[in-house]
């Protein structure tokens, strides 16, 4: 990264800041140089640290790609063995078939489907087309009766004094006077907006430059700070650490050479006064037992995410139990089936109640022609007309059940939604330390200006931070997740390393000691 220089800035140049007397006194041109040269420390800290970041990603490649070759050559045979199964198993199918069985005797499974599925390709685009012929004739059909059916209730109901023609016209003579009325309003608000829009492309001529210098320095000043603390912020944590480690090392080490200084100088006494408890004085392998905190190495960092892991197993256990998945990976997968039998049910409940909406309309029209034909043939029609409307009140009847069932069961996976809605951010808020966002990134507002009218005053809300999509936050969780557990278990084989070492360590620490001590002993003279 190579910033702009200070004397090329609009905003935060030298000569601005000059001609405006904005300088601070107490910064001399040595403080800005110390400075410059802690960040550009800092920078060539950073790109040591990335090669060799670089050179362990280049050894893990080399890795998998070997791991990789071997796994492709294993899968290679084990597909020429299944081969050469489908081969005799299609042999065995045909052995009653001599004349199949000299075209296919040779062939794979897959080729054989081939050749079937081109040698009845003519005869199944026929049978499609022919199907699809049947269906138009049968929709051309259906039509047709529609029409027949409509012209016969026309005629039978509807009065012979005024056609359908002088309903459209009377209908549409008023559409088209009030369309008359909207376009005039339509124009005077076009004019309106035309004239707004003129005077801010002529205001903008002016404000235009100014607002693009200020962008351009706003940006160039967000991404050389957004470098530096990128860079710099985790550095100056790691120092006070190490910092703070050292001297808590200091510490141990001054007290364990005090009390390392007693011991000899008591040993010394004791070995000039009673020379036998030479033997007792030397340090067996059952001293060490107990120090196996003193090779622990855990920072606070890592106790905190050891809890924060913890709680997320928690919350994963409970979700395994809500979803009965049988494992983590199969919790996005029973969610995002949940969100679909979810969407299917709202589905099916519209259509239920676009049925139920016609039901009624029929229901009315029945009642209305129902009347008509008692006052005009009451004995014809009589035990028909009951027997009808016995059925369609059944009918209702069932269709109001069903939908009160769908209510209940809607309600149900609405809630069951809330709630594992609010758990998935809960993780997403407890793991929001590993692998965080990039706080630097611009927000993105909606558009002020929505036409056709222009609210300056009710301006949008900022935009919350959260992610809404579902899908989305999980593959956010998996991940960090992942990269948690990855790092335990480097971790954990680290500790395990560290144990298998322990004893070695402890058996050299004692050979050092003897091979210390020993020529001091042997050079004192007793009395």
């Amino acid at each position: 990264m190579q910033p702009r220089n200070c004397a090329a800035h609009g905003l935060f140049g030298s000569k601005y800041l000059k001609r405006h007397n904005l300088r601070d006194n107490r910064w001399t041109v040595n403080d800005l140089i110390e400075q410059y040269e802690r960040l550009s420390n800092i920078y060539r800290k950073n790109n040591e640290v990335k090669n060799h970041q670089r050179e362990h990603d280049e050894m893990n490649e080399a890795d998998l790609y070997r791991k990789l070759k071997k796994e492709f050559k294993d899968k290679i045979e084990l597909l020429q063995i299944v081969l050469r199964g489908d081969v005799q198993r299609t042999k065995n199918i045909l052995i009653n078939y001599p004349n199949y069985m000299r075209t296919y005797q040779n062939k794979q499974s897959y080729e054989v489907l081939e050749e079937l599925d081109a040698q009845t390709f003519q005869t199944r685009k026929k049978l499609d087309r022919y199907i699809g012929e049947r269906q138009r004739l049968m929709n051309e059909y259906e039509t047709f009766l529609m029409d027949v059916a409509q012209k016969q209730e026309t005629i039978r109901y509807y009065d012979i004094k005024e056609f359908q023609q002088e309903r459209d016209t009377k209908r549409l003579y008023v559409e088209l006077k009030n369309s008359q009325t909207r376009w005039r309003a339509i124009q005077n608000i076009n004019l309106t907006y035309k004239n707004v829009i003129d005077q801010l492309l002529h205001d903008s001529l002016y404000y235009q430059p100014v607002i693009e210098t200020l962008n351009n320095d706003w940006k160039e000043q967000a991404r050389f700070m957004q470098e530096t603390f990128n860079i710099g912020f985790p550095t100056i944590k790691q120092v006070k650490n190490i910092e703070r480690q050292v001297k808590t090392l200091e510490k141990k080490t001054r007290k364990d050479e005090e009390k390392r200084n007693n011991d000899l100088f008591q040993n010394k006494l004791a070995l000039r006064q009673h020379p036998k408890k030479v033997k007792e004085l030397v340090r067996r392998d059952s001293d060490f037992t107990g120090l196996n905190d003193r090779y622990t190495r855990e920072t606070e960092s890592m106790a905190e995410l050891r809890l924060e892991v913890q709680n997320t197993k928690k919350t994963i256990t409970e979700l395994m139990n809500t979803t009965l998945a049988k494992t983590p990976d199969d919790i996005a997968t029973r969610i995002s089936s949940t969100l679909k039998s979810i969407s299917k049910w709202r589905e099916e409940v519209v259509r239920v109640r676009v049925r139920h909406k016609a039901a009624e309309v029929q229901m009315s029209f029945y009642k209305s022609i129902q009347k008509i034909m008692l006052n005009d043939h009451p004995d014809l029609y009589k035990d028909e007309l009951l027997d009808k409307s016995t059925q369609l009140q059944r009918a209702i009847f069932n269709i109001k059940e069903k939908i009160e069932n769908y209510k209940e069961q809607i309600t149900d996976l609405i809630h069951f939604e809330k709630t594992l809605n609010h758990s998935i951010v809960h993780i997403l808020d407890v793991i929001r330390h590993v692998d965080p966002v990039n706080i630097f990134a611009e927000p993105q507002y909606p558009e002020t200006l929505q036409p056709p009218l222009l609210q300056f005053n009710d301006l949008p809300e900022v935009p919350l931070q959260i992610e809404v999509n579902v899908p989305k936050v999980l593959a956010m969780i998996k991940a960090k997740i992942h990269s948690i557990m990855q790092y335990y278990g480097k971790k954990e084989h680290e500790e395990k390393e560290i144990d298998e070492q322990i004893p070695r360590f402890q058996q050299a620490v004692i050979e050092d000691y003897f091979q210390s001590v020993r020529p001091r002993i042997d050079s004192w003279e007793f009395d």
